[in-house]
């Protein structure tokens, strides 16, 4: 790639609230020609456009959407990634700067990381650029006002795909265990913590900055809820 060719980012834009996103991706959000959106289905909006949504003009910016299924099987997801990748180069082998956002950060259980592996074989590093973004445990545990970790205290972040065993192993050996994705898990989670002597030293935060937020710290309320797809669980010794 030449270097007259356009730069291409990686914006993290934080959890879901728009006045979260940092002043450098905020800067590089308003000043680039073409944004490219991830999506999970054709026709269904995306989390992370919903957060930039009031901080883009649509009138002179031009919005490419970026199909990502829900799938748990990696495999099946490699034709999208590189589909993804030639939509971007494409832009980029016209001079036309972008930016790829994602909800969280880039580079913390994003799909822009399997781009950015891809990328990196045909864009040289100074071609790219990558900016972090305020992830969901952190901006969660401010919400909550529910401190992570200090000290010499452990901290261990578990994603979606976690089995018995290693949620009481990590919850035996670390001070704090962030869970996230529960939507699916969250009965498994509330009956393991509560038989460790967890039960109330969690909290749960969903779709945390946004609308709909939800904090709930107590296990029979959240036993009851219907918990989000977006959605965390923080929980303490």
């Amino acid at each position: 790639m030449k270097k007259n060719h356009g730069k291409i980012y990686g914006l993290g834009v934080g959890p879901g609230d728009p006045e979260l996103i940092t002043l450098k991706a905020l800067n590089i959000l308003k000043a680039v020609p073409v944004v490219f959106i991830p999506v999970s289905s054709e026709g269904k909006e995306s989390y992370a456009f919903g957060i930039v949504e009031r901080h883009l003009d649509l009138a002179r910016q031009k919005r490419i959407n970026l199909l990502f299924p829900m799938k748990r099987d990696q495999g099946t997801l490699v034709p999208y990634w590189e589909n993804a990748v030639e939509e971007i180069l494409r832009v980029a082998e016209q001079g036309i700067d972008s930016a790829f956002i994602t909800e969280g950060d880039p580079f913390f259980y994003s799909t822009f990381i399997y781009l950015h592996a891809r990328l990196l074989e045909k864009v040289p590093e100074d071609r790219l650029e990558i900016v972090p973004g305020v992830t969901s445990f952190c901006a969660s545990a401010s919400a909550a006002m529910f401190p992570i970790v200090n000290g010499e205290a452990k901290l261990a972040v578990l994603p979606a795909a976690y089995g018995k065993d290693h949620v009481e192993d990590a919850l035996e050996k670390f001070d704090t265990v962030v869970f996230l994705k529960v939507h699916k898990s969250l009965p498994f989670l509330l009956d393991t913590i509560e038989k460790m002597g967890r039960g109330d030293k969690f909290v749960y935060v969903e779709r945390c900055g946004a609308a709909g937020e939800r904090i709930i710290r107590n296990a029979g309320e959240l036993r009851k809820a219907q918990p989000n797809y977006f959605s965390l669980l923080i929980v303490k010794k």
